[in-house]
């Protein structure tokens, strides 16, 4: 799902309503109590300026999503400068996968390193791509994907695209992972298998089993990651639903 949509933003921000996604998001200066709205009253400036999470990963890219609904203009251009936050920011590319894994490697959380990457195929509102039962991508774009096709680009290749541009659930886990282990005090991560929730709004059976497939990868990845890490005596895993 969008890195600030509801169950993301509720581990990281404090706002009054979960549409406030960006600076862009508040409507006027005064909220409705007419008092004045704060520059931090929304979920992308929390993150950014008070909260401060070592890693975000999610969706909700402009090319992803409907234009600037999850991030402004303004604060992807910032995180583009890369001397705004203090983020090392990724977002969907060619070959986004490896360049993940290689730049979570990299980074030291013990000197301050922080990581974001943000992510989302072309035609669905934000979201990652779509999986399905048969363990493939073939619905990717989901019923936007042809009114969102580049001229002359063929639907083979917009899903082949959309699937080398963007990382999958287990992948971001991966990252997260690789970048948290290295904190000395220990970490709390949360992930989110949201899809599951989407494909379920849209009783689209085939993406709801592609989503849980997604979901059980990552469970499966963090049990992992406990067993070879001192175990269950050592992290708690808490899996749960809404």
């Amino acid at each position: 799902v969008p890195y600030n949509h509801a169950t993301p933003a509720a581990a990281a921000a404090h706002v009054s309503q979960r549409n406030k996604y960006h600076e862009g998001t508040n409507q006027g200066t005064l909220d409705e109590f007419n008092n004045t709205i704060d520059p931090t009253d929304n979920i992308f400036m929390q993150y950014m300026e008070i909260t401060q999470p070592t890693v975000i990963l999610g969706g909700g890219h402009p090319l992803g999503s409907t234009e600037f609904k999850f991030i402004s203009e303004e604060g992807i251009a910032d995180l583009r400068n890369g001397s705004v936050y203090p983020y090392t920011f990724l977002e969907r590319s060619p070959d986004a996968v490896n360049t993940l894994m290689q730049t979570a490697a990299n980074l030291d959380v013990n000197s301050g390193d922080k990581l974001f990457g943000l992510y989302g195929c072309r035609g669905q509102s934000g979201n990652l791509c779509w999986r399905t039962a048969a363990n493939d991508y073939s619905n990717a774009g989901g019923d936007q994907r042809e009114d969102v096709l580049d001229e002359f680009e063929t639907e083979e290749e917009f899903i082949k695209r959309e699937v080398n541009e963007n990382p999958g659930l287990n992948d971001l886990t991966e990252a997260a992972l690789s970048v948290l282990e290295k904190d000395e005090d220990g970490f709390w991560l949360m992930i989110e298998g949201g899809d599951i929730d989407w494909a379920a709004h849209s009783n689209h059976l085939d993406n709801l089993i592609g989503a849980v497939y997604d979901f059980q990868d990552s469970v499966q990845t963090v049990i992992e990651w406990i067993e070879e890490n001192g175990g269950f005596n050592e992290t708690l895993l808490i899996v749960t639903a809404d």
